[in-house]
């Protein structure tokens, strides 16, 4: 039987009818066992809550997705493993806490608080029933989108167990930022720029669109051999000027630092934290500006690498391969941009020596 038939079958309303004496909030608050504690002329309506609380129980221990249970105070009283792995707390952890203080990010913990409110006073709210697209939080602080659907579970007078259902669409809506991040580089790169023309526009796509906070282009110095910095871009103007300064100084040989390690190994370099990275000169400037995930990307022509395309976040974000894949694409193809670029800055006068 599907889930949502199951659903349908629990009753909601079963002690709806039954004369109201007030509960004490224990017995719905952090445990379960609490609600088959009810005094004699309640004896009905607790025997039917003990028995939805049994079938609930074994629907969201069941559920496939991420399952947790609140009370009408909006206390949590039960998850499921999925939501535990999901959320970073441990079921033990998670009951007895307010969801508010749990998941709920704080842009949303007032319209939560109406809500419950509303369907308490009214019995009716406006996402019960519905699946919608929200953001939740992670114990550890970070915020990630979510598929969120809610269900009335059990409701007795101002008590009330509410059951929610959430699946993680971190993925999901990542890969639909690709898509439109190669989409809007696509339509960049077919104007045929050079690749000096296309940095900035380029560094600021993959940022708004892929989540980065900075980026820079570093093209070979054949004379010195060495990466120079030739474009840097940032989402704040002047936010990261210490960063920015470093760079424009800089010559970063093979091997050294992030951009030595891409440019030597001719592959994509993923740096979950540069505070842990003993390599990485330029980290701390890019910590004094709250950087902490870094990306280089070595730009390729015929096998060589020519450049190399750094991204930074003040995130810290583990590696995320299918963003590391489209990256690494986008810099054989921006290695095709390199020989025109050569020519434009020899023409204005400027790095003269690069791409040597």
């Amino acid at each position: 039987m599907e889930l949502v038939e199951q659903l349908a079958e629990l009753p909601w309303e079963a002690a709806s009818t039954i004369p109201q004496v007030e509960l004490s909030g224990g017995m719905f608050r952090g445990t379960f066992e609490g609600l088959s504690a009810a005094n004699g002329e309640l004896a009905r309506a607790e025997s039917e809550h003990v028995r939805t609380e049994a079938r609930l129980r074994e629907l969201y221990e069941s559920a496939l997705s991420a399952a947790v249970v609140v009370d009408e105070s909006s206390f949590v009283v039960g998850c499921n493993s999925r939501a535990a792995d999901l959320f970073g707390w441990t079921a033990e952890q998670a009951v007895g806490r307010s969801l508010q203080s749990t998941i709920v990010p704080p842009q949303y913990r007032e319209a939560h608080e109406r809500g419950f409110k509303r369907y308490l006073d009214t019995g009716q709210a406006k996402v019960l029933g519905q699946v919608i697209e929200i953001t939740a939080l992670h114990r550890s602080g970070k915020e990630f989108p979510i598929e969120l659907s809610i269900s009335p579970a059990a409701r007795n007078g101002r008590k009330a167990l509410i059951l929610a259902f959430i699946r993680d669409i971190s993925g999901e809506k990542r890969a639909e930022k690709l898509r439109e991040a190669r989409t809007a580089l696509n339509d960049l790169l077919d104007r045929g720029p050079t690749l000096q023309e296309a940095a900035q526009r380029m560094l600021q796509t993959l940022g708004e669109k892929l989540e980065w906070n900075c980026g820079a282009l570093w093209l070979r110095d054949g004379r010195a051999q060495a990466m120079r910095c030739v474009e840097f871009w940032e989402s704040t103007p002047g936010k990261y000027a210490d960063l920015d300064r470093v760079d424009r100084d800089a010559l970063i040989g093979p091997g050294r630092d992030l951009v030595g390690q891409a440019w030597t190994e001719g592959d994509a370099v993923w740096v979950d934290d540069v505070l842990h990275e003993p390599d990485m000169p330029r980290a701390l400037p890019a910590l004094r500006g709250g950087l902490h995930t870094a990306v280089a990307i070595p730009v390729l022509e015929s096998g060589q690498v020519r450049g190399v395309l750094e991204l930074l976040s003040e995130e810290v974000r583990a590696e995320e391969p299918d963003v590391l894949n489209a990256l690494y694409d986008l810099g054989r193809r921006l290695g095709r941009l390199a020989g025109p670029t050569t020519g434009s800055l020899e023409r204005r006068g400027l790095f003269r020596r690069l791409l040597g």
